[in-house]
């Protein structure tokens, strides 16, 4: 029964590994926003900006397809 127990708090562990990462993420994005927002940027910028972003955050899916 305890080593149930301990099994279930694995998952649980990565759950909230799932969503702390989760968190990292909107910290950063929401980051660099503001930045975007706040410099003089072109449009050309502003999409190399956002291009790079969702770029960055597709490396995570391709990561795990790999694996």
């Amino acid at each position: 029964l305890f080593f149930n127990f301990l099994s279930a708090l694995v998952a649980l562990a990565g759950t909230a590994l799932g969503f702390t990462a989760g968190g990292f993420v909107y910290i950063a994005v929401a980051g660099v926003l503001v930045e975007m927002n706040n410099s003089k940027s072109t449009l050309r910028t502003s999409a190399v900006h956002i291009t790079s972003l969702v770029l960055g955050m597709a490396v995570a899916p391709c990561i795990s397809l790999v694996e």
